[in-house]
């Protein structure tokens, strides 16, 4: 089963720094400085009609898709080609009269809660919690609702099962597994206060899609686990690496001449991803990274990375790099050598996608990287 994914804007009109718009590799403090375009749906259109996919889901990196304004027109062209298309949104209002247009091309909407109630802009700033109350009541059985647990927006579950169950809407719950406390800004960079995952597994919950009988099982399941929503000592120890948050160039800014030695294959598959700016790609991870990049906080130390792949290999990198992080008392054993030195500020995370930031800058350079026209 084929599936076209389109990022169709960069654009919205919450905002969530777990997401990408706050959140990466090198910054944490506010939004980060991406641009603010919407993808040309007549381009969309054109690739549509010529390629063969089973479904289409519009899941937008930095923006909403929903409030892209000719979202209903998306929805036209998928009814007439019969595709099944999904709509993601982070709750974002949008007018009936668009709600309405997509229903009755029979399109689904997947809407990420980060809370509800009393706890709906626990995460997602800017979010009007009237408005996703009128759009389960509108959009009922073809909404399906993502909910992000923490210890405190508990308390709200069972208040949304119920309205979910008034409406016939699914719900799927999700869980942050890392024991680290989450911390949550606003757009402009002020630390607000730390989340914490829930301590109980609650086996057969997550993960799973929920409606009717099956869903009101869940209801009374998720016991309080009282937690104060502040800033803790933990969460300003693990954004220390975060403070010096500095703007370099981004991916399209960059002429640079270096380039990992060895050869490393970039697999293609199936599916095709199309970003905001209209560059396709075969490959989710080096789509995902593209979009990463487009922002300029994480090239400081990029040539660092290409000389410590090319002194070392890159497999070998990786596995100096996961012994370096998991043991201090590794790394003290070579003070004086070229590890010690070369890796000095390095993180593993950072460095697996190293080569697919050097093939995205060489295939620009040679003007290879396909873009819809």
């Amino acid at each position: 089963m084929s599936i076209l994914h389109l990022d169709i804007t960069s654009k919205s009109k919450v905002f969530n720094n777990l997401l990408p718009q706050g959140n990466s590799y090198f910054h944490k403090f506010g939004k980060r400085n991406y641009p603010i375009s919407d993808l040309n749906l007549s381009k969309v259109t054109k690739f549509l009609s010529s390629n063969n996919f089973d479904k289409v889901f519009c899941n937008s990196f930095y923006g909403d898709s929903l409030i892209h304004p000719k979202i209903h027109h998306l929805a036209n062209i998928c009814h007439t080609f019969e595709k099944e298309l999904l709509v993601f949104t982070q709750g974002s209002t949008v007018d009936r009269v668009v709600l309405e247009n997509l229903k009755s091309k029979n399109t689904t909407i997947y809407l990420n809660l980060y809370g509800a109630f009393n706890s709906a802009n626990l995460v997602t700033q800017n979010l009007d919690w009237k408005y996703i109350e009128s759009l389960i009541e509108f959009y009922q059985e073809k909404l399906i609702i993502e909910y992000h647990i923490f210890k405190q927006n508990l308390s709200d579950i069972d208040a949304l099962i119920d309205i979910c169950l008034e409406n016939n809407v699914t719900l799927n719950f999700k869980k942050h597994k890392s024991s680290i406390p989450v911390s949550i800004f606003d757009s402009k960079g002020n630390w607000l206060y730390d989340l914490n995952s829930i301590e109980n597994n609650y086996d057969n919950t997550f993960d799973i899609f929920l409606n009717n009988d099956n869903l009101s099982k869940y209801k009374s399941k998720f016991q309080s686990e009282k937690c104060k929503t502040q800033k803790s000592v933990e969460g300003f120890s693990n954004l220390k690496f975060y403070l010096q948050n500095k703007s370099f160039k981004n991916i399209l800014e960059i002429s640079n001449t270096n380039r990992i030695i060895e050869h490393i294959d970039i697999d293609e598959h199936e599916n095709i991803y199309i970003n905001f700016l209209g560059y396709i790609f075969k490959n989710q991870t080096l789509y995902e990274v593209f979009n990463q990049c487009i922002c300029n906080d994480w090239s400081k130390d990029f040539d660092r990375y290409l000389t410590f792949i090319n002194s070392f290999g890159f497999e070998n990198s990786k596995e100096i790099l996961y012994h370096l992080e998991s043991s201090i008392a590794y790394k003290y054993q070579y003070p004086e050598s070229k590890i010690f030195h070369e890796t000095s500020g390095l993180r593993l995370e950072f460095l697996k996608i190293i080569p697919y930031i050097d093939f995205i800058i060489q295939n620009l350079k040679e003007n290879k990287l396909t873009k819809l026209s």
